[in-house]
């Protein structure tokens, strides 16, 4: 924070949030008896509250940064797919199946789910070929199969957390298992080049995952602060064992983004890596 006429956030606070994309933001702060602020300006306030809201951060060094802006934003999601597949009694399902399970969201949400020793369902993650080895290094899956291996998957109640969007492997996985689908949630399009919306399906309809409803509905449950404090202790848990299966790759000035984006985009991204690009 380079300029402050708020009495209670002083200049220099480091403050981590979802920012808007510009050079600047001036922000109205509301500023809670935890430390953590929201911005109160009346052209944000019909947002969703996590838009608003940022969380001081302590003095820290360059990689525990770049491992919080890779990972804490998408192990959150990890974290609140887990927490309402749990709130939901997991549809009474005896599996769940992550799809594009070396995505970081997705290897979060398997990490996330086998914290759970009491559980009653297997952890399946699904793949592509070039993948495997590495998602089932990960240690969290029951089970890793590749797209091409969908029909070895058992027949029995299910649930599909799809970060992948393909259409065609959605519809093989409906297909499959028919009415033994219980839920299938739509999250992300990590295959964004196969997507389509329009294919038909069997069994149930897809559902979009709306993250910042699950922390709103934790606020009302849990009350203030603590989905913010339970979200930040499971970034914490993943983030401290990142180490053993990602390394940050830094790269300087903005000529180095087509490179890294082009690989993303084509899907030749190493899982193993994860990607920082300073502008100074």
């Amino acid at each position: 924070m380079v300029e402050s006429r708020a009495d209670n956030l002083p200049e220099g606070t480091r403050l981590y949030g979802f920012y808007p994309m510009a050079e600047r933001l001036v922000i109205q702060p509301e500023v809670s008896s935890r430390g953590n602020v929201t911005d109160v300006a009346p052209h944000r306030r019909d947002l969703p509250a996590v838009y608003n809201s940022y969380v001081p951060v302590g003095e820290t060094d360059p990689h525990q940064d770049h491992l919080r802006a890779l990972l804490q934003p998408l192990l959150a999601t990890s974290y609140l797919l887990a927490d309402w597949l749990e709130d939901n009694d997991h549809f009474g399902a005896g599996q769940i199946i992550i799809g594009s399970a070396s995505s970081k969201t997705g290897l979060g949400l398997c990490k996330y789910l086998a914290e759970n020793k009491d559980r009653k369902y297997r952890i399946v993650g699904l793949t592509s070929d070039r993948n495997k080895a590495f998602v089932e290094g990960l240690g969290a899956c029951d089970s890793v199969l590749t797209y091409d291996e969908i029909e070895q998957i058992e027949k029995l109640p299910s649930v599909y957390v799809d970060m992948a969007g393909n259409a065609q492997v959605k519809a093989a996985l409906h297909a499959h298992l028919k009415d033994q689908m219980k839920h299938s949630a739509a999250v992300g399009i990590s295959h964004w080049d196969q997507f389509n919306p329009a294919v038909e399906l069997e069994g149930v309809k897809p559902e979009f995952f709306f993250a910042p409803a699950q922390i709103a509905k934790r606020r009302v449950d849990w009350g203030p602060g603590e989905i913010d404090r339970r979200i930040g202790e499971a970034f914490m848990r993943l983030a401290s064992e990142a180490s053993s299966w990602m390394s940050v790759e830094v790269h300087h000035g903005l000529d180095a983004a087509p490179e890294v984006y082009a690989d993303l985009a084509a899907g030749r991204a190493n899982p193993q890596e994860g990607h920082v690009i300073r502008l100074t």
